[in-house]
């Protein structure tokens, strides 16, 4: 339930809006949250290589060794200027990581999720996955600006954070508190120790 709360708006807006650049953020934000949340993920059809609904429909696999012709009509058959239809096999491998990371750890498929940051007004969220010794801290920027986030270890049930999985930005242990940028939509998860 929580998962469809989230990804509803986000998925909706791709579909709208189609395959834009700007909205491969949205994607990928998407499905951080989806690979981390409670539940088995899902992938839709073609998402994994940056494929976009037509007309309600699914187009046909974008496989990564065929060359496609540009699109130059919109959905509704009207001329637009030609975009490039190809795999996104960057995004690939970014969905091949999300796998390797959801499926190596134990706390990501059968672990308690338990909420320890929120903040509306930035638009922030944080949860700890956790299952025995296997602990992990994912926080998620769904906002248009790129935010510094300060959380205290104590609400971590953690002594220390061993590593940064996703952005690689670096983070701060300071006064009890860990620190890091986040970008704009996007999102970071942290190995916890006790």
């Amino acid at each position: 339930r929580v998962s469809a709360m989230f990804l509803s708006p986000l998925i909706e807006r791709r579909i709208l809006l189609g395959p834009a650049r700007r909205e491969l953020p949205v994607l990928k934000l998407a499905t951080l949250f989806q690979m981390t949340s409670l539940g088995a993920p899902m992938i839709l059809y073609g998402d994994e290589v940056g494929m976009w609904q037509e007309g309600g429909g699914l187009r046909p696999m974008l496989w990564g060794n065929f060359i496609f012709a540009d699109e130059a009509h919109d959905r509704h058959g009207e001329a637009k200027k030609a975009e490039p239809v190809a795999a996104d096999m960057r995004l690939a491998a970014y969905f091949r990581s999300l796998i390797q990371l959801h499926t190596s750890h134990e706390a990501l498929s059968v672990g308690t999720m338990t909420t320890v940051f929120k903040d509306d007004t930035r638009k922030l969220y944080g949860f700890v996955r956790a299952a025995g010794k296997d602990r992990l801290l994912v926080v998620l920027n769904m906002g248009d600006r790129e935010e510094q986030v300060s959380i205290e270890l104590s609400k971590l049930a953690a002594s220390r954070v061993s590593k940064e999985v996703i952005e690689r930005n670096g983070f701060n242990i300071d006064g009890g508190k860990l620190e890091f940028l986040l970008r704009s939509m996007s999102g970071n998860v942290f190995i916890l120790e006790p």
